[in-house]
């Protein structure tokens, strides 16, 4: 999947009105690919604090993983910005070998909304191990679209 291409359906869908109403909480879910094309699958934000970060349920992840073709996680911040290296980190997972990504070749879409309204997006992607407690060049931005 183009990442500008998916980014665009993620702005010009339904997918940012359910963002902005989750405002000032972030919200989160999947676009997954069908039959008849993308489509939006909303998730639950399971964090204790909704308003700084976001958690699905290892429910909905299962669910999703097994019975569609995930195509990417979305999650919304509060902030604007959709550079974290927060998020970086919520998607990989230590191992002896390093940090490996939860979901290898799955995106991440960022969505930036401030006072409600949607500001930015960024497409993600999570490379790999980048070693012990190494962060430094795991994720690349594929995509980013200013909405202002």
């Amino acid at each position: 999947m183009n990442p500008s291409a998916l980014l665009e359906w993620t702005l010009d869908s339904g997918v940012v009105k359910e963002l902005e109403a989750a405002w000032p909480l972030e919200g989160c879910g999947f676009i997954v690919e069908t039959e008849m094309g993308l489509a939006w699958v909303k998730a639950k934000n399971c964090s204790t604090t909704p308003q700084e970060d976001f958690e699905l349920s290892p429910e909905e992840v299962i669910g999703v993983l097994e019975a569609r073709g995930l195509v990417a996680i979305v999650h919304s911040h509060r902030g604007a910005s959709t550079l974290s290296s927060k998020d970086i980190m919520g998607a990989t997972f230590a191992s002896p070998q390093g940090r490996e990504p939860f979901y290898p070749g799955i995106l991440w879409l960022v969505i930036g909304i401030r006072d409600g309204r949607v500001e930015e997006g960024s497409v993600w992607k999570i490379n790999g191990s980048k070693g012990e407690g190494s962060l430094a060049g795991n994720a690349e931005r594929l995509a980013f679209m200013s909405c202002l």
